[in-house]
This record gives C-alpha cells, sequence and structure tokens, in this order.
C-alpha cells in the first residue's frame, strides 16, 4: 500500500505587503494545491508551519471559512490535513483550533493542528502507513522549557536540547507503538545542515532562531520541514518544501512548488515537485514618463504583479503626473513609488506619495486601511482623531 503526503509549508495566511491585501494570492494558491491533491489521490496534506499570520478574530474567521472551502471536497474524499505550528501562528489561535477539532471529531478526525510535539499514525486504505513525528516550531511552552530562564543563548540552547529529546522519544515511541511502518517527521524549524540565509525577511535572525541537530535524521524514510522559504534541498530525503507563495521581494526570484511524497509498505520513497504559480513581483527604477507604459507592457500579467517602483524626477517633472501615470499602469503596487529628484544639489530619496492631504488626513487614511475588518477600527479611528486634534492644539 503507497501513502501520497503533500508536502508544504508557510502559508501565511493574512499576511500583508506593505499596504497590499496578499488575500487573494493566498487563496490561489491552495486552489492550486487542492487541484494537485485531487489529481494524485493525497492521502495526507502536511503544512508544516507558519499557517497564519492573521490573529483578529474577524479577519482569522473569514480566512477560516475560505481554507475550509477549500479543502472540504478532499476532506470528504478521506484526505487527511495536518497543520503544525510554526513560529509566526498564534499559540493562542492553535490551540482555539485543535480543541474545535477534538471537540468536533476527537481523535479520529482529518484535520489536525499540532502545537505540541505529537506521534500520528497515518493510514492509506485503511490500513496503518506510517508513524509520523510532527515538531512544531521550538516554543517554550510547547517543549516544556522553562520560560523564567532571561538568558537568550541559555533559552536556546534549552531549546534545542529539548527538540532533539523529543525527536528521540517519538522516534522510540513510534517503533513500539506502530512496528513495520516507515517513519516520516515535519517540524518547523531551521536544521544544523539548512543554510542561514535562506528564510527570508519575516523569519527571525539567525542569532534569535533554533538550529536543531540531531543523528536520529536517518531513522526516517522522508523529513519534511517549514521555515525556510526558499526550497531548499537537504539530503537525499530530508527537505525544506519552500513557502507556498512569494512573501516578499527578497523572494522575487525563487520557484514555488510543493512536494508530492509516496511511501510504500517496505519504507521506498519518490519525491515530485509540484509547480505552483506564484505570484509574480517585479522592480522597476524609471528615469522617463513614457517608460511607465513601455514597463507596464512588458509584464505578463499586470493585474497579478506586485511592483515596486523607484521614479527619477528631473527639475520640470511633474511628480504628481508621474505617480498618476504610475498608479495607473501598475494596478498592484506595494507602497508609494521612491521619488528620486536627479538635479537637487543634495539629493534626499524621498519614500512616499506627494499629496495635498495634511498629515492629519494621510494618518487617518493609513489607518482606515489597515484597521479594515478589525472589530475595534471605529474605537481606534476616534483615539487617533483625539491624539491629532492634540497635536494640532500644540503647533498652533
Amino acid at each position: 500500500m503507497t501513502l501520497r503526503v503533500l508536502h508544504t509549508a508557510d502559508w501565511h495566511l493574512g499576511d500583508r505587503l506593505g499596504g497590499l491585501d496578499r488575500f487573494p494570492d493566498q487563496v490561489a494558491r491552495p486552489e492550486q494545491l487542492m487541484a494537485h491533491a485531487e489529481e494524485n489521490r493525497v492521502d495526507v496534506l502536511l503544512v508544516c508551519g507558519d499557517v497564519l499570520e492573521e490573529s483578529r478574530p474577524q479577519r482569522l474567521a473569514a480566512i477560516m471559512s475560505e481554507v475550509a472551502r477549500l479543502l472540504q471536497p478532499s476532506i470528504e474524499r478521506g484526505m487527511r490535513c495536518i497543520f503544525l505550528a510554526g513560529n509566526h501562528d498564534s499559540r493562542h489561535t492553535f490551540d482555539l483550533l485543535e480543541g474545535i477539532q477534538r471537540l468536533l471529531a476527537g481523535d479520529a478526525g482529518r484535520v489536525h493542528f499540532i502545537g505540541s510535539p505529537a506521534l500520528l499514525e497515518l493510514t492509506a486504505g485503511g490500513k496503518p502507513a506510517a508513524a509520523l513525528v510532527a515538531l512544531p516550531y521550538p516554543d517554550a511552552a510547547a517543549y516544556g522549557v522553562d520560560a523564567q530562564v532571561t538568558s537568550l543563548e541559555a533559552k536556546r540552547a534549552a531549546l534545542q536540547q529539548a527538540v532533539k529529546d523529543r525527536i528521540e522519544l517519538l522516534t522510540d515511541q513510534a517503533g513500539v507503538e506502530l512496528p513495520g511502518v516507515p517513519k516520516l517527521m515535519a517540524g518547523h524549524f531551521l536544521v544544523r545542515e539548512a543554510p542561514a540565509d535562506t528564510t527570508g525577511v519575516t523569519e527571525v535572525s539567525e542569532a534569535e532562531d533554533v538550529r536543531v541537530e540531531s543523528p536520529r535524521l536517518g531513522d526516517f524514510a522522508y523529513v519534511a520541514l517549514g521555515h525556510v522559504h526558499e526550497p531548499t534541498v537537504l539530503s537525499e530525503r530530508v527537505r525544506y518544501s519552500g513557502a507556498l507563495d512569494r512573501i516578499d521581494f527578497g523572494e522575487a526570484g525563487q520557484p514555488r512548488h510543493a512536494v508530492l511524497v509516496e511511501i510504500s509498505g517496505d519504507g521506498g520513497v519518490t519525491q515530485r515537485e509540484l509547480p505552483l504559480d506564484a505570484t509574480p513581483m517585479v522592480e522597476f527604477d524609471i528615469g522617463a514618463l513614457a517608460d511607465i507604459a513601455e514597463k507596464s507592457e512588458l509584464l505578463e500579467d499586470p493585474n497579478r504583479t506586485i511592483i515596486k517602483l523607484a521614479l527619477r524626477l528631473g527639475h520640470d517633472d511633474s511628480a504628481s503626473l508621474w505617480l498618476a501615470e504610475a498608479r495607473n499602469r501598475f494596478p498592484r503596487l506595494f507602497k508609494p513609488p521612491t521619488l528620486i529628484q536627479l538635479d537637487d544639489p543634495r539629493p534626499a530619496l524621498i519614500t512616499g506619495e506627494v499629496e495635498s492631504a495634511d498629515v492629519g488626513q494621510t494618518v487617518r487614511k493609513f489607518l482606515a486601511g489597515e484597521l479594515e475588518g478589525d472589530p475595534d477600527r471605529d474605537e481606534l479611528l476616534a483615539l487617533a482623531d483625539e491624539l491629532l486634534a492634540d497635536r494640532a492644539r500644540e503647533r498652533a
């Protein structure tokens, strides 16, 4: 009996890029993923951490509703979904989701949110097919590490040891409880072999991160990892699938795919990369008004492409005209273009859009966009108005 596992990670649902809502991109990628799952009759969808970037109740409910809609046909077919907590996942949110899952379906449910290390039995055709050692991001609460440890270095060392101990414990437990079936591991962390500079700008720094070392990785038929956004193969059976989509411009040139892993009963493994149509991200440096239209025509899909733009203006150029043309030609500017005045004797880099609005209007406009969907939006905007009024009185 062959077990088919679809390995993916780092969905970051609810994430934004600058002021740009990424939800349309974040829905499109799981749709592609589920098409792959159905085409290949996947038994297990394995999401290795950083599932949810959003924690506000109203927005979170909308995201989870959309995820449920996308997954439902595959779940009804019999596919199992396993979500590990990553460092961007709120522990409170994961505990809530795990509690709801247990309330509705118990341990026999097909959707699992794993906030603490666990051993799961995976089945194919109703029979045991593999033992999964599931290891979320090294968090003090999840791994039972003393939260009172004040030294960052001591805490990191304690977490490294805690993860290693859990790998040992759960691997041995799998051998006792599920003898004779292949072992898999899923985790969200850096392993010793992982390059230090591929986690993306949204991740914690190398100095703060927890790098896991374990001699037991060779015990596993396949090790599925998340946390590194660039797809990375560490060895024949140890790899990072990479993020579901491009998260920021540092990842603009990286490909995106999921990994289909097929495990036979004797532990034989085959892997195949299933491509995902990642969101295009392009940077343009423009020195003439006519070049804005010319550059836009180079884009294969301008309505999907996220643009980062620098405009180099001469003394007689109209910034408002250039900005209007840029907004018209590039519907997905992730932030106002950078304006560079070329003939300024003291050239300054001006980031932001030139508007006639005063500071108060600009602040209100920004907050209104950022707080969209927040249940406390009106109260927060009223508080901002009070602060702006106080500022105006002080300057009068």
